[in-house]
């Protein structure tokens, strides 16, 4: 392959790469605005709905993925019993982190995504907690 033909294909992947992103960002917008709400905060509720599958399906493949690693962190430990000097001890073990890190993802998300922004279930209705006079102190 010449110098010149290797540029063109790097020029059309990049090309075909970066319209494919702009048509998917477009498609979510439609989506967004498709309910005629036109503010900031009503185009991020679409798109928070629009997108609820794909969290659901991510989670999916992070345990379905976890429980595949597993496996192979099993049938790497046998492979390692029976001949040492052909598989490392490095490989199963590795394999096991990946296993218990894609187990451990969707719980580490849901975490950190009520730490950073907040869940219901912590929020106070009507009131502050330090301002609410129906909350006895610490020393009443």
């Amino acid at each position: 392959m010449t110098a010149l033909l290797r540029k063109k294909i790097a020029k059309h992947s990049l090309f075909g790469g970066l319209s494919a992103a702009l048509f998917m960002l477009g498609g979510i917008f439609t989506v967004a605005f498709a309910s005629g709400d036109q503010t900031i905060g009503g185009l991020a509720d679409n798109i928070r709905d629009s997108l609820s599958g794909v969290e659901t399906l991510i989670i999916a493949l992070c345990y379905i993925g976890g429980v595949a690693f597993a496996g192979a962190a099993i049938m790497k430990f046998k492979q390692y019993k029976d001949n040492p000097q052909q598989i490392t001890l490095g490989q199963p073990i590795a394999l096991v982190f990946i296993a218990a890190a894609l187990v451990w993802l969707p719980q580490l998300i849901k975490t950190s995504g009520e730490t950073v922004f907040g869940s219901s279930s912590s929020e106070t209705s009507g009131s502050s907690a330090i301002g609410d006079s129906n909350q006895r102190g610490v020393f009443d």
